[in-house]
């Protein structure tokens, strides 16, 4: 048998190409994979972040619970947005939120007024909530102070 580096190159793959590998599971054997095959296997879960992850967009107004344009959702479940008090929101998901695994982070809020004169802050607050506040400043909550703002949660494994 030929050396490996001895064989012509293709620059073209397609799904019915021929990898050579060695099955784990079967006595370290020797076999042939299909490259459609493994694209499969990438593409079904092989996860490659040490974290799940929830991205947004928030809007809130008037007495409202947030509403959010989810850009992605890996958590395992959806996440249900309530209204605690003026400026005070809660993103509850049962169990996802794991202690000393789980990070938050939201972008500063601007009404288009006064720019730069909002606040927003975000932490876990139980393994089943992620609380959100924003305000005119950090110790004056209010209301209608989420436009699209950026959002995330991260679990790490």
């Amino acid at each position: 048998m030929a050396k490996i580096k001895t064989y012509e190159n293709d620059n073209t793959i397609n799904a019915n190409d021929r990898l050579i590998g060695t099955d784990f599971n079967d006595s370290d054997k020797t076999k042939n994979y299909l490259v459609s095959a493994l694209k499969s296997y990438i593409l079904s879960g092989l996860e490659v972040r040490p974290y799940k992850a929830y991205a947004a967009l928030l809007t809130q107004s008037g007495e409202d619970a947030p509403t959010a344009i989810v850009l992605e959702n890996t958590l395992g479940g959806n996440i249900v947005w309530s209204r605690d008090n003026e400026g005070s929101y809660i993103a509850t998901l049962n169990g996802a939120f794991v202690e000393d695994k789980t990070f938050t982070l939201i972008n500063a809020t601007e009404d288009g007024e006064d720019l730069g004169t909002d606040a927003a802050w975000s932490k876990r607050g139980s393994n089943n909530t992620v609380l959100v506040r924003t305000g005119r400043s950090l110790t004056q909550a209010s209301d209608n102070r989420l436009q699209k703002t950026s959002f995330e949660i991260r679990v790490y494994n």
